[in-house]
């Protein structure tokens, strides 16, 4: 699925993505995403991402805009470009220019991804990135790669506020 434009006015409630793929070319961007590329600001609610793949984003990759998360669940979504990375398996956060992102009570539960940002990867954010209420369970960056960060959340340079979530194996 693809969102662009001024989705400010879009919402999204009760959706289940399941099982994307993203597998084009990387110059256009089209291996991002596996579930939704969004760079509209559309709100997500109650919406279940189970089983998405790409090399960059395995459910959800997000440019330039700031989407909202209310009571999502991001389960089993794997980051994985073929030849040892792959980043964000849950969520990829590219650039978020003037606008804040928030996620209220997300679950991101056994996402994967073989480098960095498990569940979440955050390139970059002027505006920074809220998480409220929010879970992170069993979710990796490749154990078997020493170089791999943030099982959970990887966060490269970005203002993040965690106010009252968990972090679990």
């Amino acid at each position: 699925m693809t969102i662009a434009g001024d989705a400010s006015a879009t919402v999204l409630d009760g959706f289940t993505v399941a099982n994307g793929k993203a597998n084009g070319n990387s110059a256009n961007d089209k291996d991002r995403g596996g579930g939704v590329f969004a760079p509209g600001n559309a709100v997500f609610q109650t919406c279940i991402f189970d089983g998405n793949r790409a090399d960059i984003g395995g459910a959800v990759y997000v440019r330039d805009a700031a989407p909202q998360f209310f009571d999502c669940t991001f389960t089993g979504n794997d980051a994985n470009d073929g030849s040892g990375g792959g980043k964000g398996a849950g969520m990829y956060l590219a650039s978020n220019p003037a606008f804040g992102i928030v996620l209220h009570r997300c679950n991101f539960n056994n996402n994967k991804s073989l480098d960095d940002g498990g569940a979440f990867y955050i390139e970059t954010s002027t505006a920074g990135v809220t998480f409220v209420n929010c879970l992170f369970y069993k979710n990796e960056a490749d154990k078997e790669d020493a170089s791999a960060q943030g099982g959970a959340l990887y966060d490269n340079n970005a203002s993040v506020n965690l106010i009252n979530c968990t972090f679990a194996r």
